[in-house]
């Protein structure tokens, strides 16, 4: 059975914690457990690394009211 649910998404980003510019994904996976995404701060060049590559989509379920 399928069931339909609304909901809303969201750009997620990820800013230099430094310079407050937005990082961007170096394209270099660490293939340690678990998996370490690059991320790089093309103002300062600081190195960052995630569990995920940013930017990337989230959902909330939206409650309908009818």
């Amino acid at each position: 059975m399928q069931k339909k649910t609304l909901v809303r998404t969201y750009l997620v980003r990820e800013y230099c914690e430094a310079c407050e510019e937005e990082l961007k994904f170096t394209g270099n996976v660490l293939y340690s457990y678990p998996a370490q995404y690059t991320h790089q701060c093309p103002k300062c060049l600081k190195i960052y690394y995630f569990n995920e590559s940013y930017p990337k989509l989230d959902y909330e379920e939206v409650e309908e009211s009818y």
